[in-house]
C-alpha cells in the first residue's frame, strides 16, 4: 500500500502473501469443519438444493434487524473515528485535490451524500459513521503523495472495511445472528486501528502548526485519558466489582475454591491411560457449582467424558441435527444413571466416576445436576465400583478389577 506501484504487482503481492497464509493454514483447514452453513428458514428450499449456491445462501446472511445505533458506534469505535477525523482533515487540507473534484462536480456528490444520509437515519448510521471514513482512508491510501500516510491511511481502510461488514452481513451459524461475526472482524479491526491510531495521532500532532501545537497535543492527551477508564471499569464489572479475586491460573481458581476437585484431577492425570473414559456431571455451559466449573475434571486432566457442556457440544456440531441432539442428551442420561448407580460398572464402558460435589449436589443453574447426597457412594459401590481416591469431599472409584484398587486393598 505504501509503494506507489501499478495494479498487477499488487495483484502480484496480493496472490503471493495469500498462498503463503494457505499453505501455513494448510494443516488446520485440513482437519477442520467449521460450524457455519447452518440451514436457514428465510432461505428457499429450492435455493437451498442448487450445488454451492445453496451452501452459499446458508452460510452468509444479511442483517434483517435494525444494525448499530450512532451512540453504540461512538461507544466502540469512537476514538478511532476522533484520530482519523483529525489525520484526515490535515491531510485533506494538504492536498486539495479531493475537495476541488467535490466542488467541481458537486451535483453527484450531493445526491450520494443526501441517499447516504437518508439510509443513515431511516436504518445503518454505520453508513456514514464507517462508510465516509472508509472512503477517505481508501482515497489517501492511493492518492496521497508520502509514503508514511498512504500505509496509515491502508490500515485505516482495512480497519474500517472489517468493522463496517457486520452491519450488513453475517455468518450464520447456530445462534442465527451476528454476534459470532462481530467481535471476530472486530478483534481484527481494532488491532489495525489501534495502529493506525497510534501513528495517526504523532503524525497529526507533528503537522500541526507551531502555533497550536500546544492545543493539538493537550486535545490529543484528552483523548488518550478519555480511553483509560475502559480497562478499570471493564475488570470492575467482569469480577463483580473484584468481590472475588480469579486470575487467570485455572488450576489456581480450582485450588482455592475446590480444593478435593483439584487433587482428584491432579490424581487422575497421573494415573489415566490412553483410552480412558471418566464420568462426571453432564455440564452446563458456564455454570460454576461448589467452586468449580462444571467438566472441569475432563477439562484439566485431558481424559474424555461422556459429555462436556451439552450447550457447547451442541454449538460445535452446528446444533442443526435434531440426531445430534438427542445422542447428547442420550449421553447425558447415561451419565446420570451410572452416577446413581443404575448401571453396572462393567457395562459403563468408563474406568474412573468422579463423586464430587457436582455430582451429589443439584444446582439451580443447570438442569443436569441431580440430588444424591451422602448415598450416592454406596449406590456406586453396589454397582461394582470401589473407591480409589479420596480428598476432601470429592472421591474417584474405579472398577473393582482395576489395577489401582487391587493396589489399595
Amino acid at each position: 500500500i505504501a509503494r506507489p506501484v501499478g495494479w498487477r504487482q499488487v495483484a502480484r503481492d496480493v496472490l503471493v502473501v495469500g498462498a503463503g497464509a494457505l499453505v501455513v493454514a494448510a494443516p488446520f483447514l485440513l482437519q477442520f469443519s467449521a460450524p457455519v452453513g447452518v440451514p436457514s428458514s428465510s432461505v428457499p428450499g429450492w435455493l437451498v438444493d442448487i450445488p454451492l449456491v445453496g451452501r452459499f445462501f446458508n452460510t452468509f446472511a444479511f442483517v434483517s434487524w435494525r444494525p448499530s445505533s450512532v451512540r453504540e458506534l461512538v461507544i466502540v469505535h469512537g476514538a478511532w473515528l476522533a484520530v482519523f477525523a483529525a489525520f484526515a482533515s490535515i491531510e485533506l487540507l494538504r492536498d486539495r485535490s479531493l475537495i476541488e473534484m467535490i466542488r467541481r462536480r458537486w451535483q453527484p456528490w450531493l445526491t450520494a451524500g443526501i441517499l447516504a444520509f437518508g439510509v443513515a437515519m431511516a436504518w445503518a448510521p454505520a453508513v456514514l459513521l464507517l462508510g465516509l471514513p472508509l472512503l477517505l482512508a481508501v482515497w489517501l491510501s492511493v492518492r496521497a503523495e508520502r509514503q508514511p500516510v498512504r500505509a496509515l491511511a491502508g490500515l485505516f481502510a482495512a480497519g474500517f472495511l472489517l468493522a463496517l461488514i457486520p452491519e450488513f452481513f453475517y455468518i450464520q451459524d447456530v445462534f442465527a445472528d451476528r454476534m459470532n461475526t462481530v467481535f471476530k472482524l472486530f478483534y481484527q479491526a481494532w488491532l489495525l486501528l489501534s495502529i493506525a491510531s497510534a501513528g495517526a495521532l504523532v503524525h497529526a500532532v507533528g503537522q500541526t502548526p507551531r502555533a497550536a501545537r500546544v492545543p493539538a497535543v493537550a486535545a490529543a492527551a484528552m483523548l488518550v485519558l478519555m480511553t483509560l477508564p475502559y480497562a478499570p471499569l471493564s475488570a470492575q464489572d467482569w469480577t463483580a466489582d473484584f468481590a472475588e479475586r480469579r486470575g487467570i491460573d485455572g488450576r489456581a481458581y480450582i485450588g482455592r475454591n475446590a480444593p478435593g476437585d483439584l487433587a482428584a484431577i491432579d490424581w487422575i492425570s497421573q494415573h489415566s491411560r490412553d483410552g480412558d473414559t471418566i464420568v462426571e456431571a453432564p455440564g452446563c455451559s458456564y455454570v460454576n457449582v461448589a467452586g468449580a466449573p462444571m467438566s472441569r475434571v475432563s477439562a484439566f486432566s485431558g481424559v474424555p467424558t461422556l459429555v462436556g457442556w451439552h450447550g457447547h457440544e451442541s454449538q460445535w456440531r452446528r446444533g442443526e441435527d435434531p440426531a445430534i441432539g438427542a445422542v447428547l442428551d442420550t449421553r447425558a442420561e447415561r451419565a446420570n444413571a451410572i452416577l446413581n448407580g443404575a448401571v453396572p460398572a462393567v457395562d459403563s464402558g468408563a474406568r474412573f466416576v468422579v463423586l464430587g460435589s457436582q455430582e451429589t449436589h443439584e444446582s439451580p443453574d443447570c438442569d443436569l445436576t441431580a440430588q444424591r447426597g451422602d448415598v450416592a457412594g454406596d449406590a456406586l459401590v453396589a454397582a461394582g465400583w470401589e473407591l480409589a481416591f479420596e480428598n476432601a469431599e470429592t472421591r474417584i472409584y474405579a472398577q473393582s478389577d482395576d489395577p489401582l484398587v487391587a493396589h489399595l486393598r
